[in-house]
């Protein structure tokens, strides 16, 4: 029989499922929760987010500072959401590269603080966009401070531990305070469709594969209620999307000539992202 774990959701067991390049990707027998079977070293996160993660193409981006012009865009967009919820305050943006998504929300009024583990980012968010952007991750960040809105953005899955990653969400949102989350949603029609061939099946980039109902119990169990949700229309560079193309189009049956389709795309143009996966979730939270 295949070797059950424990699910780090609901604690309840968990079984392989398929495997995903060296990886054993996990289903939860209750909560539906799926993840990576990746004992996680110390260095995790300096070894996944190093550079090459931005430059290098891949899982990662192979020039994430190109995508400057769509990020900053998006970041007004989530912006203007959450001032339908309440007037512009302090946000504090988790994992927040170069700073382009924290620059749209401070060029609508909102007083911007980043963390980001990659020192080379955090710097030219300091240096080149004037932000407040301290590198550190989530969990080695110390501060008193508690924010209006916290914010992460496509991070939620590459925590090592969601439950420590939500309570610390959860500590550093003040009282009747928001939480945006932006993640993937592993039983949209897209990841369904695409099935073991979902692009978020990327471990151990990311490592934790999570559905509508298993994210809000999750944020529910660290005082994080659910008030709204949907989805933002979603942008990327050209270059970014013709590295993720060959990548996937690699994995399949005479995939290096597949691959070579990419090379159809144009440089220089910003794509619609075309799938229903990506959403956001904003909570609010409950005063204890």
């Amino acid at each position: 029989m295949p070797e059950s774990h424990t699910c780090p959701l609901c604690t309840n067991h968990a079984l392989p499922i398929f495997r995903k390049g060296e990886f054993s990707i996990l289903e939860c027998g209750r909560c539906e929760h799926r993840f990576a079977d990746f004992a996680a070293p110390s260095s995790h996160v300096s070894s996944v987010y190093d550079d090459d993660y931005f430059t290098g193409g891949g899982v990662g981006y192979p020039d994430y500072l190109s995508e400057r012009r769509s990020l900053t865009r998006r970041g007004k967009r989530y912006a203007r959401l959450m001032k339908s919820l309440g007037p512009p305050g302090s946000v504090l943006d988790v994992g927040a590269a170069a700073g382009f998504i924290l620059d749209g929300f401070r060029a609508n009024g909102w007083t911007a603080k980043g963390i980001e583990p990659n020192r080379r980012m955090a710097q030219f968010a300091v240096s080149e966009l004037g932000l407040d952007v301290q590198a550190a991750s989530l969990e080695s960040f110390e501060t008193n401070e508690r924010y209006d809105l916290v914010c992460a953005i496509q991070v939620l899955g590459h925590f090592v531990d969601p439950h420590t990653a939500a309570g610390h969400l959860s500590r550093l949102t003040r009282a009747k305070g928001y939480c945006l989350i932006e993640s993937w949603d592993r039983k949209s029609l897209s990841a369904r469709m695409f099935g073991s061939g979902w692009h978020e099946y990327s471990p151990p980039s990311v490592l934790h594969y999570y559905h509508h109902d298993g994210l809000v119990k999750l944020m529910a169990d660290h005082d994080l209620t659910l008030v709204r949700w949907g989805r933002m229309p979603k942008w990327i560079e050209a270059g970014h999307a013709k590295s993720l193309l060959r990548l996937k189009l690699g994995e399949l049956p005479g995939g290096s000539s597949l691959a070579r389709l990419a090379d159809v795309i144009p440089e220089g143009l910003s794509l619609p992202y075309p799938g229903d996966d990506l959403k956001w979730w904003a909570f609010r939270k409950i005063e204890s």
